[in-house]
């Protein structure tokens, strides 16, 4: 009794697809995406968007899965087929955006092939973001996270710090950059170094940097610099000051690095064609007919991003159609950048089928900006409120 038991909770898990002379069974695809053992990817502020793909994946079943991670835990490759249980259709976040499985009704086994692909940068480095911890705006972890992605030692960045020190004040003495970067940590940070370390011929940055050390126990040599002259009490200026010191390095700002390096990527690319993407009819007009506005899906990258400017991360969701994939032409009210009137303005844009490069989601906590590619302009459709339980407006 027990065994029959057991045999009848294991296969309730699988999908059952019935042929004429064979049954088969698949794991649901919850099993992998998103389970509860899995690393976490998403702020919790995007807790409403795992919710709902937990949601979406418990109507999906996968076969054929391969898994590929490299070497240093930075990145994995996943191949895998999907295959619908009931549900065809999803309303994504309920904002009128169909994703589709297209329906193939000679073939009672619907696979949907795809690739996968993830990319965590800063696990390379042996560094960990965790999500129920992390503080974008934490700027004394931004400031070492830079340091481990430029892979400089504590020497290199005394030298940093010395070689910058003329771009603080404007200085009419005769001392040398090390006697001068010396003098400012002992006046600022109240420490009592050796001024005339720097005399010596035979003097080395390991030396300032252990005499540093010495006073600052508890600290790092780098971290009594960082206070005299990246820190500033006003937020903005400790930004200006990090991009100030590492672009020279690195050749990037501190929010490239937190989106390109701190935070996941990824993409799905579907290889048969046959997933669509609908646009809301009610925003996306067809010029032709009053029939919907939809795509077949080449690819979506997904980016985690953070804004300084507006204190928030966002997710980017960008669909890439096959080419020449659109179903029709179609008009749209977009927002642009009126010079003359030196305000957003509003006006209509019609959206050839040969047009159409790509659509951009840009997921807030609260709401979504809608962006589209036209050959090379980027065009944005207006704020679209974020309401998972009413439908969307627009701004």
């Amino acid at each position: 009794m027990k065994k029959a038991l057991f045999v009848f909770l294991f296969l309730s898990t699988y999908s059952v697809v019935s042929a004429q002379t064979a049954r088969r069974f698949y794991n649901g695809l919850d099993l992998i995406f998103m389970s509860a053992d899995e690393e976490k990817t998403l702020p919790n502020e995007f807790n409403f968007l795992a919710d709902w793909s937990k949601k979406a994946a418990d109507n999906i079943f996968y076969s054929d899965h391969q898994r590929n991670i490299n070497p240093r835990n930075s990145a994995s490759f996943n191949s895998l087929a999907l295959i619908p249980k009931r549900k065809f259709d999803f309303n994504f976040l309920d904002t009128g955006f169909i994703l589709s499985f297209n329906k193939d009704v000679e073939k009672r086994d619907r696979r949907i092939n795809v690739l996968n692909n993830n990319a965590w940068n800063i696990k390379a480095y042996n560094a960990i973001i965790d999500f129920d911890k992390f503080n974008p705006e934490n700027m004394t972890n931004n400031f070492y996270y830079m340091k481990i992605l430029a892979g400089m030692s504590d020497e290199q960045m005394l030298a940093n710090f010395i070689n910058q020190t003329h771009t603080y004040g404007n200085y009419n003495d005769s001392l040398s950059i090390t006697t001068r970067f010396i003098k400012a940590l002992n006046k600022g940070q109240n420490l009592k170094l050796d001024e005339t370390l720097d005399n010596d011929r035979s003097f080395r940055l390991s030396q300032l940097c252990d005499a540093i050390n010495a006073q600052v126990p508890n600290s790092n040599c780098t971290f009594p610099p960082y206070l005299e002259y990246i820190k500033d009490s006003e937020r903005n200026k400790t930004i200006f000051n990090i991009n100030k010191f590492y672009r020279p390095i690195l050749s990037r700002g501190l929010e490239d690095v937190m989106n390109d390096e701190l935070l996941p990527e990824g993409d799905f690319q579907f290889t048969d064609k046959n997933v669509t993407f609908s646009l809301p009819s009610k925003y996306f007009k067809n010029k032709l007919s009053k029939a919907g506005v939809s795509f077949l899906v080449r690819q979506i990258d997904y980016n985690i991003n953070y804004g300084f400017n507006k204190k928030s991360y966002y997710v980017d969701l960008i669909l890439t159609p096959y080419p020449n994939s659109l179903s029709s032409e179609f008009e749209l009210k977009t927002e642009y950048n009126n010079r003359l009137k030196g305000k957003l303005d509003k006006r209509k844009v019609s959206v050839k089928t040969d047009e159409f490069k790509n659509l951009t989601l840009k997921i807030f906590p609260s709401y979504i900006e809608v962006y589209l590619k036209v050959d090379d302009s980027l065009y944005e459709s207006g704020l679209i409120t974020h309401k998972l339980s009413k439908p969307i407006s627009i701004n």
